[in-house]
């Protein structure tokens, strides 16, 4: 049904579709399609910043009592100014008492659905008030209708999202509804999760990162998210490949070999007090300690991310640096998890695509072998500095399957290995091998399961 769908579509658009394929081997689907040249040139949005809806009144309108809890402690915590109501009957009864006593909403968030008033109708009696007409409204749905789209153009909506909403897509749609001008060519323009996609500005991004499944992961999640990056494996790659090309932001793992994060990024700041220039610099580390930030920050970095890379804090992450510079405190959880693989946890890294799961997994199951055998040659030779890192590289590896027996083994020796307790090492390696066989036994299920 979907390849006649295509077809049809194609067809329309005065192109062909055909397939190449080859048993054992897959199949390769190709398209043509006729398309105009815009008349009219594109438009960027220009949305505010965060210190201007600082204090932005914002009327929150939802049945459900944990919504509305929730996108108030949201909005609290970007310092905006939340009310509010249960229904559309108990807003107009808040706006009136809200007009007569001089004050004025500069936002209204409503729910789609709701008993006896809709979000769509309660957004048409708003803007038809006096002080209202020109009020910024964002509509919230559990599940988009046909039609929505048109009625929100024709009422006046600004914004159409659907739930669960994420946080970095609420705010980049208020940031855009109260845009202090917006050109007249998007004055209709209705922003939606779609829209806020193309919206956004593609990085070319420079991934200093040594551990080739956290590598796999970074690239994947970057990629999925319209950036293209090329990667280094150690500090003075990264400041040959700043020699050679210009990068909008370097994501820098703090321990690698030969140059570490923190000696590469003196090396860039100093070089940027003759050129004046500043690139924004995003440290990633596993096991953070704390005063971590407080170094990572004198060191000259922007931002801090902890590792395992959680799919939402990357790519908040690039949202700040990519719109402007905000330094966050850093998550110092470690892996709390008995459980061989923790499955909602492993999709949360990678934003829920279980494809790439299966890729990292995959890429897991080549290299862990290496990763073992160069421990156990460490020990074998008594290098203490080699046992460290390569159970550090080894914990980098296993924590994005949140694996917690697994990382707790492979830390335990990393820290044998910086204390030089040698002749403790072989016990903690005996402990690492059984887990890790484990670990490896789960995922190899995981990706035949997968794809059955």
């Amino acid at each position: 049904l979907g390849l006649s769908i295509a077809s049809q579509l194609i067809g329309m658009m005065g192109g062909r579709i055909w397939v190449e394929s080859e048993p054992g081997k897959g199949s390769t689907f190709h398209f043509t399609a006729r398309f105009q040249i815009s008349k009219e040139p594109r438009v960027q949005r220009a949305p505010r910043s965060r210190s201007e809806i600082t204090n932005l009144r914002v009327l929150v309108v939802d049945d459900n009592e944990t919504n509305r809890r929730i996108l108030k402690e949201i909005l609290a915590s970007w310092r905006m100014c939340p009310f509010l109501a249960e229904s559309g009957v108990a807003a107009l009864g808040l706006l009136d008492e809200d007009q007569a006593a001089g004050g004025h909403f500069d936002l209204f968030i409503l729910d789609a659905a709701m008993p006896g008033m809709d979000g769509f109708t309660l957004a048409e009696m708003i803007l038809k008030r006096e002080g209202s007409r020109d009020a910024s409204i964002i509509i919230l749905t559990s599940a988009g209708q046909r039609g929505d789209a048109t009625r929100c153009r024709e009422i006046g909506i600004k914004a159409y999202l659907t739930k669960p909403v994420k946080q970095s897509d609420l705010l980049d749609t208020i940031l855009n509804c109260m845009q202090t001008t917006q050109p007249e060519k998007l004055q209709a323009g209705l922003i939606t999760r779609h829209a806020l996609r193309e919206s956004r500005r593609s990085l070319y991004i420079l991934l200093a990162e040594d551990n080739p499944v956290n590598r796999k992961l970074a690239i994947s999640l970057l990629q999925k998210w319209g950036h293209t990056a090329k990667t280094a494996a150690n500090g003075k790659e990264v400041l040959a490949a700043l020699a050679e090309e210009k990068f909008d932001l370097v994501l820098m793992d703090i321990n690698m070999p030969e140059m570490d994060g923190l000696e590469t990024t003196a090396v860039i700041r100093e070089k940027e007090r003759t050129s004046g220039s500043h690139l924004p610099i995003i440290a990633m580390t596993a096991h953070a300690l704390e005063g971590d930030r407080e170094r990572f920050l004198e060191a000259g970095m922007d931002d801090y991310i902890s590792k395992p890379v959680q799919a939402q804090s990357l790519f908040e992450a690039l949202e700040k640096s990519a719109a402007q510079p905000e330094r966050i405190e850093p998550d110092l959880t470690v892996i709390p998890s008995e459980l061989v693989l923790d499955m909602d946890s492993m999709l949360s890294h990678v934003g829920g695509d279980t494809e790439l799961l299966r890729e990292i997994a995959g890429v897991f199951l080549e290299v862990s072998p290496g990763f073992m055998q160069e421990l156990r040659q460490a020990i074998e030779a008594g290098d203490a500095g080699r046992i460290e890192n390569t159970a550090h590289t080894l914990k980098g590896s296993i924590s994005n399957f949140t694996a917690g027996k697994a990382f707790q083994a492979a830390y335990d020796l990393e820290k044998k290995g910086r204390a030089g307790e040698i002749n403790a090492t072989w016990e903690g390696y005996a402990v690492l091998e059984r887990e890790i066989g484990r670990l490896r036994a789960s995922l190899e299920a995981y990706i035949k399961e997968s794809l059955s």
